[in-house]
């Protein structure tokens, strides 16, 4: 009976061993793995750390872009303004060469006709006038 006691201890005592050698064998694993998650980590942070530094840049950007948007549309608007005028010159340009061409027309018919009185009546002064300043008539009747 204390051989078989004697044994049984020994059984249990080897059980231990075993067990103990498969602790530290999980222990290790364990350490390993927990060295590897931790450097995992520290690698995930780093890019946590870039991609925020991006976010920013980009953020930046994006308010850049929606200022230089804003100065576009001021620009564009003061171009349409300006256009605006343009055309508005231009219009009052061909009303003018308008008055100017039948200004002309009066003025070859009443030299058509010989009317020189129609020509120097105070009514046409207006025609006489814009047809001095049109064809540069004025050196003309000095002379």
């Amino acid at each position: 009976s204390i051989n078989k006691k004697k044994i049984k201890i020994q059984n249990d005592f080897n059980e231990c061993e075993i067990n103990s050698k498969n602790l530290n064998q999980t222990i290790e694993e364990n350490q390993k793995r927990l060295q590897n998650n931790s450097e995992k980590i520290d690698k995930l942070l780093d890019e946590i750390i870039i991609l925020q530094n991006e976010k920013k840049s980009l953020e930046n950007e994006i308010e850049k872009s929606k200022v230089n948007l804003i100065e576009n549309e001021i620009k564009f608007n003061a171009s349409k303004e300006i256009f605006n005028e343009c055309e508005k010159i231009i219009l009052k340009i061909n009303e003018i060469d308008s008055e100017n061409t039948k200004f002309m027309e009066q003025w070859n018919q009443m030299i058509k006709k010989g009317d020189i009185e129609s020509i120097l009546n105070e009514n046409n002064e207006k025609l006489i006038c814009g047809l001095l300043e049109y064809c540069n008539l004025d050196e003309w009747f000095n002379e």
